[in-house]
């Protein structure tokens, strides 16, 4: 999945999760000529049962697993957000020392612990073991089964990602990507956050009583938007499609005819709900 708010996309072949991308990418000036619907491409790893060798899984507190994203002042989530969603999440801690937060950054330039504001907070909950980091690099799928509950920055691959191994998934949405995601918005609406007192609250309730919100976090209604097959097995899908796109390319068929040949027999074989094809 390609992120979809502010980017210009323009490709022959298109390979989606699920058609919840579908709608960002009519929405851009993007010009595909075929897009294929085959499924997350790691989906496999939700379904992984991992060898754990983090401390984290046998600390008894509620764990809240974060996922943050990129930032920067020249796109849609910024250094203020970044700060106002960590710190959101550390004064709940902070306030509640049953709580463990397990923080599984983006990537090295996104390492909370270069933010120097959150540095004497972050210092308070290390001190009172309510605070993991993990490496960067630790899968999102190995990462959510850490925790109790996930919250994502926003509407991301990762929160995405969570809810794909049946954790609860929830996202902070700071940026207001309501425009770019209309299926996730109409069927998660006890999952998508935009005002911060409700959010912590919402989390509050869970922690205490699962029961009293009960879709709080559930993407069962969306999943098969996300990703309509759940079988780990879109690299199959992905290899079939260009395995028929060479053997007609060798037979001496254009590469305008060999996609359409090819989109054609992946209808055929994984559905023609999965192929849209524009004039090409």
């Amino acid at each position: 999945m390609v992120p979809m708010r502010g980017r210009v996309l323009s490709s022959h072949i298109y390979f989606a999760w699920g058609q919840f991308i579908i709608n960002p990418l009519k929405s851009q000036s993007s010009s595909e000529d075929i897009i294929l619907i085959s499924g997350h491409i790691s989906s496999n790893l939700a379904y992984k049962k991992f060898n754990y060798k983090n401390k984290v899984q046998n600390i008894d507190k509620f764990k809240i697993c974060i996922f943050d994203s990129s930032y920067s002042r020249e796109i849609y989530f910024t250094k203020a957000m970044m700060l106002e969603f960590y710190s959101t999440l550390i004064n709940l801690a902070t306030q509640d020392d049953n709580i463990h937060l397990i923080l599984k950054y983006k990537g090295p330039n996104e390492n909370p612990d270069n933010l120097k504001e959150l540095i004497p907070s972050i210092n308070k909950l290390k001190a009172r073991n309510q605070y993991t980091i993990i490496d960067w690099k630790t899968s999102t799928f190995e990462a959510s089964r850490l925790s109790d509950i996930t919250i994502s920055l926003g509407v991301n691959s990762a929160g995405i990602e969570s809810a794909l191994t049946g954790k609860r998934s929830i996202h902070f949405d700071l940026s207001l990507m309501k425009n770019g995601y209309p299926t996730l918005y109409k069927n998660l609406s006890s999952s998508i956050f935009i005002n911060k007192a409700l959010l912590v609250q919402s989390l509050k309730n869970y922690k205490n009583n699962p029961s009293s919100v009960p879709n709080f976090g559930d993407h069962n209604s969306a999943l098969k938007s996300i990703d309509p097959f759940q079988d780990g097995k879109s690299h199959i899908r992905i290899g079939k499609y260009f395995e028929w796109f060479l053997k007609n390319r060798e037979n001496g068929s254009s590469m305008k005819i060999s996609m359409i040949n090819a989109a054609e027999n992946y209808s055929k074989e994984f559905g023609r709900e999965n192929v849209i094809t524009n004039d090409i």
